[in-house]
Order: structure tokens, then sequence, then C-alpha cells
């Protein structure tokens, strides 16, 4: 029988009704996601938080590219925490982990009712680094969830559930703007000669609406969380699929440590071994046997018990450091992070500068952008799937690369180009979130997935920092077409690493 913490609570529903409780588990990871995913809401927010700033609050010469920080802050809290909320999911399952972190993340948009009205830098501190905190909490919960429930579709079951962080802009940009904005006013303040299109709103029945919107969106995040909890749980022990899936992270785990002779390396290997009996089939991840052939137990054997002990934990850490594909992914995505901060954050700014300055028209862009966030997530998981998650990065890269470079003559094409093209490049951001854990699963094994993913996002948080710091002088040094040609440089590397990634692993599957 698997062991888990007595304080994660299963929920058997009838044997008849297992499939539907499934498609229940797989919604209300959607709809935690749907909430967390409100960080993608930063770019269209950012005009009107600066803005307030600017005529209500301190400091009065607070501009755009500043506003980048608070995004950055969002993915660092995210980045610092997810470990530790993969730890978290580890002991006490994912329906009070998940519950937690998402209040944490409402608390901080409620707070921010009251910074914003103090001072720019309160805010980082409430809707940037505690609103961060809570979604790196929250965020693995969901995840690991679905792939316990569907251990041989992890691609798919990644998808689907992330799918509501990409979707959640549909949703929650347009009541951001319908709330702030009712009637379409366009920026009217150009304080700076030497940029006449850099606007800002000034109209007092537009900025005196922003900080009680957080109010409205915290109490909105908060809700949707508790209903998602509600049936956010793992399979129950004894059920069919979870022995499968206990027998494939078991099978996973002995591949991760089986190439290393070394002395840790050898403890882990003690750590891990658990009691076995003779009932169930090998199921292993197809993925992880392609890499190594694991021991003969494991093709005949499944997996009595979870080891969660602090030494199992600390083999964990150092098998993780000692493989090179860590590395390469860490790097992969820190890419992603630098790219992600300036589409995110932002797209709109460049819009009202190049493309238009009709404020609901940029806010319905970012809302269709997030179905497409959405189907990216799906759509890219379902690929890596299909065929392998080097084809997947290596296709996705290529075109992102095309549509960076491009992204300002597609500002200046017009209306319609612009539209294209941003959500292009938010179909292929979300695949990036549905790639990563699902990889990080295959590679390093599902029985601590949750902190592995956890540490490999890391590389994220350090990427938006980045682009948040190079942000506030790269624009005015190299101009927006510069800055996209630069960006796409830098998918370039990580386009250069997914190469690099498969040559890796290719030589693992040889020895």
């Amino acid at each position: 029988m698997v062991s888990y913490s007595s304080l994660c609570i299963y929920w058997r529903w009838p044997k008849g009704l297992r499939k539907a409780q499934l498609v229940s588990v797989l919604c209300a990871g959607f709809l935690i996601q749907l909430s967390l995913g409100s960080l993608y809401t930063y770019g269209n927010l950012a005009p009107y938080i600066v803005s307030y700033v600017r005529e209500r609050s301190h400091p009065t010469s607070l501009r755009y590219t500043d506003a980048t920080f608070v995004f950055a802050s969002q993915i660092a809290g995210q980045g610092l925490s997810m470990a530790f909320g993969g730890f978290l999911e580890k002991r006490f399952g994912p329906r009070l982990v998940s519950l937690f972190g998402g209040w944490f993340m409402s608390l901080g948009v409620l707070l921010t009712y009251f910074s914003i009205q103090k001072s720019f830098w309160l805010l980082l501190l409430t809707y940037g680094f505690m609103f961060g905190l809570g979604i790196g909490i929250a965020y693995i919960g969901p995840i690991s969830c679905a792939m316990r429930w569907l251990p041989k579709w992890k691609g798919i079951a990644t998808g689907i559930v992330v799918s509501g962080f990409g979707l959640s802009a549909l949703f929650f940009d347009t009541i951001e703007s319908e709330y702030i904005n009712p009637h379409n006013k366009n920026p009217d303040v150009a304080p700076f000669k030497d940029y006449p299109k850099e606007k800002y709103f000034s109209q007092p029945d537009v900025i005196d609406r922003v900080p009680s919107v957080f109010l409205v969106l915290g109490s909105l995040f908060a809700f949707i969380q508790i209903l998602g909890a509600i049936f956010l749980v793992n399979p129950a022990p004894s059920d069919d699929i979870v022995v499968e899936y206990h027998q494939s992270a078991n099978c996973e785990e002995k591949s991760s440590f089986v190439k290393d002779n070394s002395k840790e390396q050898k403890e882990s290997k003690e750590i891990l071994a658990s009691p076995i009996e003779d009932s169930a089939p090998k199921t292993a991840d197809k993925y992880s046997n392609k890499m190594t052939k694991t021991d003969d137990t494991c093709e005949k054997n499944n997996d009595k018990g979870a080891d969660s002990s602090p030494d199992s934990f600390k083999a964990n850490v150092i098998s993780l450091f000692k493989r090179p594909e860590f590395y390469v992914l860490w790097l992969m995505f820190f890419c992603i992070g630098i790219i992600c901060t300036f589409t995110a954050s932002l797209y709109k700014s460049f819009g009202f500068e190049i493309v238009t300055s009709d404020d609901t028209l940029l806010s319905l862009m970012g809302a269709i952008a997030a179905i497409f966030n959405c189907l990216g997530r799906i759509i890219w998981g379902l690929t890596a799937d299909l065929t392998d998650y080097n084809f997947a990065f290596v296709l996705q890269g290529s075109l992102m690369i095309f549509l960076i470079s491009n992204l300002f003559s597609a500002g200046f094409a017009g209306k319609g180009m612009f539209f294209v093209w941003v959500c292009a490049i938010f179909f292929c951001i979300g695949g990036y979130f549905s790639l990563f854990p699902s990889i990080s699963t295959s590679l390093f094994g599902s029985k601590y997935s949750s902190m592995n993913y956890g540490f490999l996002f890391t590389a994220n948080a350090v990427g938006s920092l980045t682009g948040a710091f190079i942000s506030q002088w790269l624009v005015r040094l190299l101009e927006w077409y510069g800055v996209f040609f630069l960006l796409s440089g830098i998918h370039g590397t990580q386009l250069a690493l997914s190469f690099f990634l498969c040559y890796i692993m290719q030589q693992r599957k040889k020895k």
C-alpha cells in the first residue's frame, strides 16, 4: 500500500463514476490555475497602475518600463516558493497546499487596495512579491495531481491543467478594463517631449477606480480557489491508476540514479529501494525507458511505499544537481524568463506607442491572446507526447525567433497583423509551461516531480528579474526595433540549448 500523509484527504467516488472524478480533478486544477494565471493580466493593468501612481501616489516620475519590476517580482516570488510548495504538496497533498497558496496570493491582491495608495514600492511587496509567493506555493499541486491521474499522458495532463493559467487573461483582462475604463477613454498626457507617443491616463474617472479593482479581483480569486480545492484530490492508493503511477515513478527514480556510481548515489539507491511484491506489470514511462534500462524488479513489480524522509529528499537533490540536463534546461528557462517579462508586461505599452491608442481594442487583443496561450499549453504538450520533447522545443523555438524578430514590423503593418502576431507569440509562450514540467518529470522521475520543477523554475525567476533590469535602459537605448531583434537572439540561444539537450539525451541512450 502506498504511504501518503494522513492529512492528504482522498475522496473516492463510486467505481462507476471514477472517470467522472478524473474529469472533476482536471477541472478543479484548471480553475485553480485560472486564478493563478491572473499573473498574465499585468500587461493590461500596467498602464492603469503607472498612471495612477503618477497622479495619486509616489513616485510621480514612474514610467512604463519601470513597471516591469512588478511582473519580475511576481515571477521572483513564484520561483522562490515553488520548490517549497512542492515540498508541502508532497507532505499535505494538493488540496490543502493549493488552497493555502491561492488564498495567500488573493490576500496580496486585496492588500494592494491600500498599498497602491501609499507608494509603488509597497505595491511591489503586495501585488508583486506576495502575489508571486502565493502562486509559487499553489502552482505545482494541480499539475502533480493531474499527472498522477494520467501517468501515461503527462504532457496532455499538464497541458489541460495549465491551460487555465493561460486562459486567465481572457476573463480578467475584460473585467479589469470594463471596471476601470468602461467608456474607453484614451491616454491623454504625454509628459516627455522626446517620447511624444508615450502617453498616460489622467482622467479622474479612470484612475480613481484603480485601487478598488484589486478588491474585486481578490474576492473573485478566493472564490474560484475554494471551489477548485473541493475537488482537487489524489487518486486513492488502492486504485489501479495510482498503482500504475507509483510503479512508473519507482522505475523512473531508479533510471535517474543508475548511471551514477558515486558514494552519494549508492546511498541514494539504498534509500530509494523499497519493499516490493509481485502484483502489477511494468508500466514505466516510455520516455524514461528510452534513456536507460531499469533493474528487473522494476519490470515485474510495483512500489510498495513512497519514502519522503529527509535522507531520500537529500539524495534526490544531490542526483538532480549532478545531471547535465538540469543545467541545460535551467539555461533554457532563463532565456524564456527574459522574453516573457518583455512580452507579458510591455505588449500593451508598445501597442499604445506604435499601433493604436484604443485602450479597449488592446485589452481585447490581450484577452483573445489568452485563448491562444491556453491552446498552446494543450497542443504543445500533446505534440511532445506524440513525438518527443526535443522536436517540440526545436519547432517552438524556431517559430518564436521568427515571430519576435518581426513583431516591430507587424506593429507598423496595422492592427490586424499586430493582433495575429501577439496571439501567435502567446501561443508559443504557453507551450513552455506545459513542456518544462512534463520533461522535468520524465527526465528526473515522478517521485519528487513537484520539488524538481520548483528548482528548475528558479531560472524563470532569475530571467524575469534580468529582463526587468535591462528594460530600464534597453528600450531607450535600442528603441523597440532593436529590442525585438535582441530578444530574438536570446531565443536563438534557447534554441541552440535545445539541440544540445537533444545531444546529451542521445548520448545517454547509447550508454
